[in-house]
């Protein structure tokens, strides 16, 4: 807890780079460097050894402080070296969960890599498309990775580092205009094919990931990339699927009236590939 100068004193010490102290009587996370290095509960931490501050909820505690105890120091600072030097490129602003986040991430794909099992990343197409920054600061990582751990992580890894900075931009308002934008484009497409997604199917499951990384733009309000311009996926398919076409026509203009939003054409042609995917799978016709 805080000393009568503002410092913390240290409640708990979960490794060399992690420890918990209080802040007006909420559990804070402090992180940095060695900040527990030769220290005891009840000792002060010094403010240049702090990097990282973070409250707790109550119903975070021992989820969150569970697992920093399980994982090896190491990959929060990796952690902390990727998220800060990802604010440069990308402009996001981590919160601190995100950083607990991708050290778990990062200690998982290594230990996955040395046993030999390697994630295939279903949407690293988009990523790379539509989050150039983002994949750019996931490819930088995985040399940090393999220079410190010996470990050469496959590019899909670069794809799943760059849906942890994506995750970092939601909020409440944003993720609760996510969840209607999600509702509403279910609800077009299954009313204008006549039909109800399976929504246990997996391709239900694709399909909402990838409207998931599609409404980053709208709600981040980014600027779209020389990439996304490159509409030859739209115009190849339009002239073999027609009806598609029309329901992805018809779900633009949604989009466009309610969020004031120009939507591309390369955007239209990602989402035709998911529409198709979902009809020639798991449905439920009425």
């Amino acid at each position: 807890m805080r000393n009568k100068d503002g410092k913390f004193k240290i409640t708990r010490i979960i490794n060399n780079n992690v420890l918990t102290s209080k802040d007006h009587q909420n559990e804070v996370v402090l992180m940095g460097k060695g900040i527990a290095w030769n220290k005891k509960v009840g000792d002060v931490v010094e403010e240049k050894n702090i990097e990282k501050i973070f409250t707790l909820k109550e119903n975070e505690k021992s989820r969150y402080l569970d697992f920093i105890e399980q994982i090896d120091p190491s990959f929060f600072e990796m952690a902390i070296e990727i998220l800060d030097e990802s604010q440069k490129e990308t402009e996001i602003e981590p919160n601190p969960i995100a950083y607990l986040m991708l050290a778990d991430h990062i200690s998982s794909a290594v230990e996955r890599s040395k046993m030999g099992i390697n994630l295939v990343n279903e949407n690293l197409n988009e990523i790379k498309r539509f989050h150039s920054k983002e994949f750019n600061v996931g490819k930088a990582a995985l040399d940090k990775i393999e220079a410190k751990y010996g470990v050469k992580l496959k590019i899909d890894e670069a794809g799943f580092i760059a849906h942890h900075l994506i995750n970092v931009l939601g909020s409440t308002d944003e993720e609760t205009n996510r969840n209607q934008f999600f509702q509403k484009i279910i609800e077009l497409v299954e009313n204008y094919f006549e039909i109800t997604l399976d929504k246990e199917s997996i391709p239900y499951e694709r399909f909402l990931t990838h409207l998931r990384y599609f409404s980053i733009r709208i709600f981040s309000k980014k600027e779209e990339d020389e990439l996304s311009k490159d509409d030859f996926v739209f115009r190849m398919m339009k002239i073999e699927y027609p009806k598609t076409t029309k329901c992805v026509e018809m779900i633009k203009e949604y989009i466009e009236y309610r969020f004031q939003v120009e939507i591309s054409n390369a955007e239209k042609g990602y989402l035709m590939i998911h529409i198709n995917n979902i009809l020639r799978n798991k449905i439920v016709t009425k």
